[in-house]
C-alpha cells in the first residue's frame, strides 16, 4: 500500500509550519495558486455535470454525485465510478478518489481510504469491517478537542464510539457528540442538494500568514473580513441581525463571542465596529492565528426597519457617490479576482523576508521567552532563505553571528562564507552548515560529510569531529541560531525562485531601515 509523504512523517493538515519542519527538516514550502485551483475545480465540475446535474459541491476539490439517474448506463456503481475516475485522469491529468455508498457520510469516509487514484465502497454491511477498526480521529467531523475527550472515555476507534451509549457521548459532547455517534454507526444524510439551501448565515474567516499580536494587526484583518461579509450579504439581498467573532489562538484553542445588532445591517462599517468590540471583549492577549466574522438572523434587504424610541430620524443611506464607488469596486473584484482593487486603509505592503524575521524577533522579545514558539515558527523563513550570496561574494561568519552568544571550538569566527545551509545535500565550498536536530534526522551526524564537501564552518549544539581547517561554532540552540543568523541581515532578491531560495547577500547599514522595522524596540 502506498503511504503519502505527509502520513509517513506524521504531518497533519492545519498544523503549524514549525511542527512540519521538525518532523521533516527537508520540507520545501511553495505558495498556493488559488486561481489555478479555482479554474481546475470549475472545469472538473463542468465535466462531472456531463454525467448528471445532481451534484453538490462542498469545497474546491470535493463534491457529491447522485448516481440514481445514470444507474442504467453502467452495470454497477463501481464501474460507473471507474469510468468517471479514468475520464478525469485522461481529461485533466490529475487523479481523484471516489467513495461509493448509500449516503453522503459513508461515501465521504470511503473516499478518504487509501489514496491516490482509487475507488472504494463503504456500504452499510461493510461498516464493521472497513470503518470501525479505524482510529477515532479518522471519523468525519471528529476534531482534535472531541477526539481528546473521547479518548479519555477510552474510545479509541470508530467502533468503540459506535458501540458506546449515545446518552453518554451526548453528555460529554452535547449535540456534536450525538452527531458523531450517528456517524460512527453509518447514519447520515442521503440527499444530494444540487440547489443550495437558502443561507441561514453568511461569514468568512482567514488564517493569518503571521500571528496577530496587537489589536491594530487584528483590526486590519477584521476590516477585510467585514468588507467581504458585507459584500456577500448585499449580493444575497440580506441584512444580518446577529454577528459573532471567532478567534483561534496559536495553540489551536478556539473562542467565539456574539451580539445582537440594534438594527439588521449589511454595511461593512457597522460590521467592523461591532466585530471590533466583540474581539476586544473576547481576546486574551495571546497571539491569534485565525479570525472569523459570522452573521446570522438574516432578513431581506428590503424588510421594514423597526425604529427605537431614540431614533429621531431614519438612518441615513449612503450617498449616491459612495454607492457608485462600492458598486464599481465589487464589479472590478468580481471580474478580475478578489482584492484586485482595495481601499487604501486595507493595503499592506509586503515585507521582505528579512524584515519579517526581525519584526518577529522584536515581538518575541517584548513578550518574553515564554513565547519561544515565535522563534521556532520563524524557522520556516530560515530554511527558505538557503543562499545568502550566490554570485561569488562572501561574508564573514561573525557578521552572521553578531546577535548570538557562541563559542569558537576551533578555527576562527572571521572565516569567510558564501552560503548559509541546513540541508547537508546542498552544501558547497564555503558554506556554513547549521546542524539541526530534527524529529527524523540529526544534522550533527552529517558533520564529517559536509566538511568533506567543502563546508567552511559548522554551527553546532553537540560535539562533532571535523578536520582542523573547518571552523566549528557552538551555540545553545541551533534552531534559534539559524533563524537569528537569517534575520541579522537583509537580502536583496536576485530572482524570486519557487522555493524562495537564491538570495544575494547585501548588508544594509541604513539606520532608517532598522527604525522602520524595530520602531524603537530592542534590536536584539
Amino acid at each position: 500500500m502506498q503511504i503519502s509523504i505527509s502520513k509517513k512523517y506524521g504531518i497533519r493538515t492545519g498544523e503549524p509550519v514549525v511542527n512540519a519542519f521538525r518532523k521533516c527538516p527537508n520540507l520545501i514550502m511553495k505558495a498556493p495558486d488559488h486561481k489555478m485551483y479555482r479554474e481546475k475545480s470549475r472545469r472538473l465540475m463542468e465535466y462531472l455535470r456531463t454525467f448528471t446535474e445532481e451534484i453538490e459541491q462542498v469545497s474546491v476539490d470535493e463534491c457529491y454525485m447522485d448516481f440514481t439517474e445514470i444507474a442504467d448506463r453502467f452495470p454497477s456503481p463501481q464501474e460507473g465510478a471507474e469510468c468517471i475516475r479514468k475520464g478525469v485522469k485522461k481529461q485533466f491529468g490529475f487523479t481523484v478518489n471516489i467513495g461509493i455508498s448509500e449516503n453522503k457520510l459513508l461515501a465521504k469516509m470511503a473516499s478518504d481510504f487509501e489514496k491516490p487514484d482509487k475507488t472504494h465502497t463503504l456500504f452499510p454491511d461493510e461498516i464493521r469491517q472497513k470503518m470501525w477498526p479505524l482510529p477515532i480521529s479518522e471519523l468525519y467531523m471528529a476534531g482534535r478537542s472531541s477526539v481528546e475527550i473521547l479518548k479519555k472515555l477510552e474510545i479509541n476507534t470508530i467502533g468503540d464510539l459506535a458501540r458506546s451509549e449515545e446518552a453518554l457521548i451526548e453528555l460529554h459532547l452535547k449535540s456534536h457528540g450525538r452527531m458523531l455517534w450517528e456517524f460512527a454507526n453509518g447514519i447520515g444524510d442521503d440527499k444530494v442538494r444540487s440547489v443550495p439551501d437558502e443561507a441561514k448565515g453568511i461569514g468568512n474567516s482567514t488564517t493569518l500568514a503571521e500571528d496577530a499580536v496587537t489589536y491594530e494587526e487584528a483590526e486590519k484583518v477584521l476590516r477585510n473580513l467585514a468588507e467581504s461579509v458585507g459584500t456577500r450579504l448585499r449580493k444575497a439581498g440580506k441584512k444580518a441581525g446577529m454577528l459573532s467573532v471567532e478567534i483561534r489562538y496559536f495553540d489551536f484553542r478556539n473562542a467565539s463571542h456574539q451580539m445582537q445588532l440594534e438594527k439588521p445591517s449589511a454595511q461593512p462599517e457597522v460590521l467592523l465596529e461591532k466585530a471590533g468590540k466583540l474581539f476586544q471583549e473576547l481576546w486574551s492577549g495571546e497571539p491569534v492565528r485565525l479570525l472569523g466574522i459570522r452573521t446570522s438572523k438574516l432578513v431581506e434587504e428590503s424588510a421594514p426597519e423597526q425604529l427605537t424610541l431614540f431614533d429621531l430620524k431614519p438612518p441615513e443611506e449612503p450617498d449616491e457617490k459612495h454607492k457608485k464607488l462600492k458598486a464599481a469596486l465589487e464589479e472590478l473584484n468580481s471580474r478580475f479576482g478578489k482584492d484586485t482593487v482595495i481601499k487604501g486603509t486595507l493595503y499592506r505592503p509586503k515585507k521582505s523576508r528579512a524584515e519579517e524575521c526581525i519584526v518577529w524577533y522584536r515581538r518575541c522579545g517584548q513578550q518574553g521567552q515564554e513565547k519561544e514558539w515565535h522563534i521556532q515558527k520563524k524557522l520556516c523563513y530560515a530554511i527558505a532563505s538557503e543562499s545568502l550570496c550566490k554570485e561569488g561574494s562572501v561574508v564573514r561568519l561573525d557578521t552572521l553571528l553578531e546577535r548570538l552568544e557562541y563559542k569558537v571550538v576551533q578555527g576562527s569566527a572571521e572565516t569567510e562564507v558564501t552560503t548559509l545551509i541546513n540541508d547537508s545535500r546542498k552544501v558547497e565550498n564555503g558554506s556554513v552548515f547549521v546542524c539541526i536536530s530534527g524529529a527524523v534526522s540529526d544534522g550533527h551526524k552529517y558533520a564529517a560529510e559536509v566538511a568533506e564537501k567543502g563546508a567552511a564552518a559548522l554551527v553546532v549544539e553537540k560535539d562533532v569531529e571535523v578536520p582542523a581547517d573547518v571552523t566549528v561554532i557552538k551555540v545553545e540552540d541551533t534552531r534559534y541560531a539559524l533563524a537569528l543568523m537569517c534575520s541579522s541581515v537583509f537580502w536583496v532578491s536576485g530572482r524570486e525562485a519557487e522555493d524562495c531560495g537564491n538570495y544575494r547577500y547585501k548588508r544594509k547599514d541604513d539606520d532608517h531601515l532598522y527604525d522602520q522595522v524595530y520602531s524603537g524596540g530592542d534590536r536584539t
